[in-house]
């Protein structure tokens, strides 16, 4: 990686501090506990991830500002070169693209400092995907003063029959059946937007990697965030490798495969003729 490529990855994460701050227990409800995902042992962690989350999400924010200040100033072309770098703007692009991309992350920092909310309540957060107890489809629920299959149930019968990769997920947390993708031990980000998953590793080894190898753990967080706040369906991971990224933003116009986009499960039809600059653009925190 080159030494103006890591100016610029750092520039991007820390660039400047949080203007307003919440804690991340008055955002959600962080389940308590060591076991079915509390988060008992890694609470300073988690809390210091919400902080370096907030001051991404201004870093971003005020790059936009900060493109618009007089040329020579070095904060100005700090600010154009991120631009430029992560998201493809220049002199040349659309006024009202670069609001619509800035508006993405006014509006996930408006969450954030608890100025707007999400439909459904306070969300929770977990340490990892104990918290589930996978179900079969054929188990019984009371339903109406008599047991029926969770499958033939009114609340998830609908659910369950969009497609039989789905099954049921018991969760004591939420007194509720979470329908979803059958998964394993490490969880996933859900079609549905009823889940999202972060890095369980809490500990970072830099020493003899690049910068793009140890992005901070906290990175994963903010990115869920996006996903929480705006939806999954409108927020496409077209991919998850910043050296993708920079290809991408290099061939703007170029529609890629579905078979390059590392690691999207469901893309929707409407995303697969997006151009990579436009798929890009539409997930800013990648």
């Amino acid at each position: 990686m080159s030494s103006i490529t890591v100016k610029i990855l750092a520039f991007w994460l820390f660039y400047i501090p949080v203007a307003f701050s919440t804690e991340i227990g008055d955002m959600f409800n962080v389940k308590q506990g060591s076991e079915n995902g509390g988060f008992d042992s890694h609470l300073s962690v988690l809390r210091r991830w919400w902080t370096e989350s907030q001051a991404m999400a201004s870093a971003r924010i005020s790059a936009f500002d900060d493109a618009k200040g007089n040329a020579d100033d070095t904060k100005t072309k700090n600010a154009k070169h991120a631009l430029q770098k992560y998201l493809g703007i220049n002199d040349d692009t659309d006024d009202e693209d670069v609001d619509d991309i800035k508006s993405i992350l006014e509006e996930v920092q408006s969450f954030m400092i608890k100025k707007s909310s999400i439909p459904g309540g306070t969300p929770w957060l977990f340490s990892d995907s104990s918290w589930l107890e996978q179900k079969s489809r054929i188990d019984k629920i009371e339903e109406c003063d008599e047991e029926v299959e969770i499958q033939n149930s009114e609340e998830y019968g609908s659910q369950l029959k969009v497609a039989k990769s789905l099954v049921p997920y018991w969760s004591s947390d939420l007194d509720q059946y979470i329908i979803d993708q059958a998964y394993g031990e490490g969880g996933l980000c859900s079609a549905s937007g009823e889940l999202g998953v972060t890095q369980t590793d809490f500990g970072v080894d830099a020493q003899g990697k690049k910068l793009s190898d140890v992005l901070s753990k906290s990175a994963t967080l903010f990115h869920e965030l996006f996903h929480l706040v705006l939806g999954n369906d409108d927020t496409i991971d077209a991919t998850y490798n910043l050296g993708t990224l920079f290809q991408r933003v290099g061939k703007p116009y170029t529609i890629p495969a579905k078979s390059e986009w590392d690691g999207q499960r469901n893309a929707l039809k409407n995303d697969a003729r997006k151009t990579n600059i436009e798929l890009v653009r539409t997930n800013p925190e990648t």
